[in-house]
């Protein structure tokens, strides 16, 4: 296990993320695989924290507001599903298996969480549409539950020690694999589009400490 607790872990990953969002310009910073999914599950945590705020000050009785959360279906359906998930599910899983890092079983469970959060995503969108703060809320609070508790588990085996010991030029390819992935996905917004978003939903909250962390890029 990393030294650094896993929030104090994705925080340092995630700067250097910043740095490297430019692929392909010459300005990219190697990261391992490990570092850049924990880069992308700060950026998830970021948005969860503003969804929780948001549906706080729903309850609290401010109106639903639609489009703040199309911004949060652009972070967990594009982002989240079709770049970070297609990184894990694509490259990591399968290589963490091939290392002996993953049994079958546990990859079965962590690929059938991903479908289970998508179709919650799904749900929420329906709430949303139908402008049912209700449904909306209920939905949001099962959402980040379960998003905060799967991003822990995959958390225990990017922190791994054992993951020291995979040589230097298999965590490149899986690297590789991830760069083809952002370009096929992201094109030319990059990473830049989404990090954005996700500042803006934490300032329309009122949240300063995600804004923080996420740094100036």
């Amino acid at each position: 296990m990393s030294k650094e607790a896993p929030a104090e872990a994705r925080a340092l990953a995630f700067q250097a993320w910043l740095r490297g969002g430019g692929r392909g310009n010459g300005s990219r910073v190697r990261q391992t695989p490990q570092q850049e999914l924990l880069a992308e599950h700060h950026l998830m945590a970021a948005v969860l924290e503003a969804m929780t705020e948001e549906a706080r000050q729903m309850l609290r009785g401010d109106s639903l507001r639609p489009e703040f959360w199309a911004r949060v279906v652009d972070v967990i359906g594009n982002f989240t599903h079709h770049v970070h998930r297609a990184k894990e599910e694509q490259c990591f899983f399968p290589a963490l298996g091939e290392w002996g890092l993953l049994e079958p079983d546990d990859l079965r469970q962590l690929v059938q969480d991903h479908a289970a959060l998508r179709e919650m995503t799904l749900d929420l969108c329906e709430g949303v549409s139908e402008g049912d703060w209700e449904k909306a809320f209920r939905l949001v609070a099962i959402y980040v539950g379960r998003m905060r508790l799967h991003l822990e588990a995959e958390e225990e085996r990017l922190l791994s020690a054992r993951l020291d010991e995979v040589p230097e030029e298999r965590l490149a390819a899986v690297a590789e694999r991830f760069a083809a992935i952002e370009t096929r996905t992201l094109g030319a917004k990059g990473r830049a589009h989404y990090v954005e978003v996700a500042r803006s939903l934490c300032r329309d909250v009122g949240l300063a400490g995600p804004l923080a962390s996420l740094g100036d890029g």
